[in-house]
């Protein structure tokens, strides 16, 4: 198919890690330069001629945005935050995505980042704000994921997505209000919304309730009948992702290349090839 062609042709393998390392060179070369290139807009670009600022702005994020000199540790503070938000999520979600689809979600972000910087009130949009997508995102494909905050209190992802966007909606609308532009509620479609192209299916949300994962397998089982193939299979049970496309799948580290669902993951009998015959231990 041209589109998958496509999508295969744009596609950057540990686009994460480069786009770390930039941050870090940029950003903190900044942090540490006397010269501060100050908030992108439309007037710096297209009428100074400093096209230059559109290959900055995907590295350019924290206090590097600013125009103010000095050095401060808050700001290097709000960089190591970023990067370490990028390395958190950015790596899990490129290793469950795959560069293709991973690729189209950081281009298509940081896409709608700039051109939201370059329309709205200069400083309103950086980079910075991919972090918020990028949890967002991350948020959508893996809803029910706990992480740990000031590591002790365990809160679902989803919630955490939730409240992403409401304070972003909620901030947009009130400097709507202290600026009487209306295109300041903007703001969240520029940021979240590359966040869609993640987004497997709504039901995701309400994965495990009622009877849907039986009628999501026999739809499944359905479209491998009309020859779809299945990546991913389950050695324990046979689930893959046509019959469940909710479900995760990983493989085990001490089986030899034997793949699991998440519900058996962690309960299974470990498979070992020895000597040309197959072992195995139990979990």
């Amino acid at each position: 198919m041209p589109g998958r062609r496509l999508g295969q042709k744009l596609s950057i393998d540990n686009l994460n890690m480069y786009l770390l390392i930039g941050t870090l060179l940029v950003s903190g070369g900044l942090l540490l330069s006397p010269w501060h290139p100050g908030v992108i807009s439309f007037q710096r670009v297209f009428e100074a001629g400093e096209y230059w600022r559109l290959a900055l702005f995907p590295f350019q994020v924290g206090a590097a945005d600013s125009s103010a000199g000095g050095f401060d540790l808050r700001d290097v503070m709000m960089v190591l935050l970023y990067c370490w938000m990028l390395w958190s999520f950015g790596s899990g979600l490129e290793l469950e995505l795959g560069s293709a689809r991973f690729t189209a979600f950081v281009l298509s972000a940081m896409a709608s980042l700039l051109v939201g910087a370059l329309l709205l009130t200069p400083g309103s949009l950086s980079a910075t704000y991919f972090a918020a997508t990028l949890i967002v995102a991350f948020g959508l494909r893996q809803p029910e994921a706990q992480i740990l905050i000031w590591f002790v209190i365990p809160v679902r992802l989803r919630w955490i997505a939730v409240t992403i966007v409401a304070v972003t909606v909620a901030l947009a609308a009130l400097e709507a209000v202290a600026t009487g532009s209306v295109f300041a509620l903007l703001k969240p479609v520029f940021v979240f919304s590359a966040a869609l192209i993640v987004w497997r299916r709504p039901r995701l949300w309400h994965e495990g309730r009622g009877g849907s994962r039986s009628a999501r397998f026999q739809d499944g089982r359905a479209m491998e009948g009309r020859g779809r193939v299945a990546v991913h299979r389950c050695t324990v049970c046979g689930v893959t992702e046509l019959s469940d496309p909710s479900m995760d799948f990983r493989y085990c580290v001490d089986c030899d290349d034997h793949e699991y669902c998440s519900r058996h993951l962690k309960e299974h009998l470990h498979i070992r090839a020895t000597d040309g015959h197959f072992s195995t231990d139990a979990e």
